[in-house]
């Protein structure tokens, strides 16, 4: 199966798919699920509903696309390095997910604008958990850059974290 086959399909469950040097298990609350040729899959639940375990299995880096069936506006991309032995737990409910996710698409804008100061002081920020650096920084780079691809993603990132570390009033 592939990524493209589930998203064009009907079923109505969170998918895993691990394409790297690492061992998946996914937990949704009724024990691990060990990946099947890297795919996991999980009737009936939400990947918000779920942890995902790696455990490294070769040096390098892991690439780890998430989803629920169908739902398009649902599938997140994670990818990050990880070594033999190393264990990685990954939620999109974790501000953790969200922070490094950040991290990969300001990698990526410092290939393009390596000495751009705004990006690295993102960059810091992203590594102290500092939200208020990170959303002045990206306003800042926006501002006078305007690239709009990976920094459309990046507003997405940085909504989650707030949502996260910012919880509405009940």
């Amino acid at each position: 199966k592939t990524i493209a086959l589930v998203a064009n399909s009907s079923f109505s469950g969170a998918v895993f798919y691990m394409g790297s040097p690492a061992l998946m298990k996914v937990n949704c609350g009724a024990g691990d699920i060990t990946e099947t040729d890297g795919f996991v899959w999980v009737v009936n639940k939400n990947i918000a509903d779920c942890m995902v375990k790696l455990t490294g299995t070769a040096n390098g880096v892991y690439h780890l696309v998430m989803g629920n069936g169908a739902d398009d506006e649902s599938w997140k991309y994670s990818e990050g390095n990880i070594s033999v032995g190393d264990t990685k737990n990954i939620s999109v409910n974790m501000v953790d997910f969200w922070y490094e996710q950040m991290l990969r698409e300001t990698n990526s804008l410092l290939v393009s604008y390596p000495t751009n100061a705004n990006l690295k002081n993102i960059k810091t920020a992203i590594n102290a958990r500092n939200r208020v650096n990170l959303i002045n920084s990206y306003v800042l780079f926006r501002k006078q850059k305007l690239e709009t691809i990976i920094t459309w993603r990046m507003i997405n990132y940085l909504e989650r974290i707030i949502n996260i570390e910012v919880p509405t009033p009940t």
